[in-house]
């Protein structure tokens, strides 16, 4: 009996009515496709594992900082809440008009689940978001990954955020090892990320952070990589302070705001490798206070004279790349 199929990269549009038929099934990729719906009776097939979905379209240019990133995915299966018995990774789904609350009162059923992204879209952004941390709560000891996105604009009116009212008493994820947040304008990083010991990676977009978020990142003592992708920090100045950061590996910058960077003494003791694309860059101050740092990389057009000397006089000798 079939077990895995991957439509992954292909034309297909619609899935067979009768996929609820391939009851052995375990794994089901369809990312990168056409696919926006799943058929009726989907949620039938009870030993999924794995559903993988979501589509990305980027620009056609070169950049990594003009880019722009248009990203949809199917609206999620009815009555997903069936397959709680076996399902671990639920990896894209949309959520949207009627029935968003019932679709994530669903979702926080799924006591499996180790990986989840979903796509909030719809005019009731805000209340999905709250039903949506409600699911999460609900799956604090299980999840291991999590991404949410914002696909549509939100009304200031009814503005989201990340606070939970005493009715309904927020538990973190405490197990969670990579997160990714995007189209959040405005409403920060979640107050309890802190308290996520195991978070290892941290993916931004769309996020419009102040440099009080940074500090909070810099107190999360197991985070390993983080990317700070297009319009997720909404200063010209980013600074790494002494003493934060202190198991930081990877560092990305790919936000066109940012055009100077500096690290403090003290900052990501253990950073090895530091990528940043931008439109403009004034100035990168304190390479040599990255005692471990053994890749550096720019990409757009500069200067690059001034940090050529920082890095030759870096006792750790590290190669530097600039793609102008």
């Amino acid at each position: 009996m079939l077990k895995y199929l991957s439509l992954r990269n292909t034309d297909v549009s619609v899935l067979p009515r009768q996929i609820h038929r391939l009851q052995q099934l375990e794994t089901l990729d369809i990312r990168q496709t056409k696919i926006q719906a799943f058929p009726t009776d989907f949620a039938k097939l009870l030993m999924l594992k794995h559903l993988l979905a979501g589509h990305a379209d980027f620009s056609p240019v070169k950049d990594t900082i003009n880019s722009k990133e248009s990203f949809s995915t199917p609206r999620m299966p009815h009555g997903i809440g069936a397959m709680r018995g076996n399902l671990e990774i639920l990896s894209h789904v949309q959520v949207s008009g009627s029935g968003s609350e019932s679709m994530l009162m669903d979702v926080g059923q799924l006591v499996k689940v180790r990986k989840l992204g979903v796509v909030l879209h719809g005019k009731k952004v805000a209340s999905s978001f709250k039903h949506l941390l409600q699911a999460i709560s609900k799956l604090h000891r299980c999840l291991r990954s999590l991404s949410i996105r914002i696909g549509h604009p939100v009304d200031e009116t009814d503005p989201l955020t990340f606070s939970m009212d005493q009715e309904n008493p927020f538990s973190p994820p405490e197990f969670l090892q990579s997160l990714y947040i995007g189209g959040l304008t405005g409403v920060g990083l979640p107050p309890w990320i802190t308290e996520l010991h195991q978070l290892a990676k941290i993916t931004l977009r769309d996020t419009s952070l102040k440099d009080h978020a940074i500090r909070l990142l810099g107190k999360l003592g197991g985070l390993r990589c983080l990317r700070l992708r297009q319009m997720s920090y909404g200063e010209m100045k980013i600074t790494f302070g002494k003493e934060e950061f202190p198991s930081l590996k990877f560092l990305a910058i790919e936000c066109s705001d940012i055009t100077n960077i500096i690290f403090e003494s003290g900052t990501a003791p253990r950073l090895e490798k530091l990528a940043w694309a931008f439109k403009s860059m004034q100035f990168i101050s304190g390479i040599g206070n990255l005692p471990r740092l053994k890749e550096l990389e720019l990409s757009g057009s500069c200067n690059p004279d001034p940090v050529k000397q920082a890095v030759a006089a870096h006792l750790n000798h590290p190669v530097f790349k600039h793609n102008a």
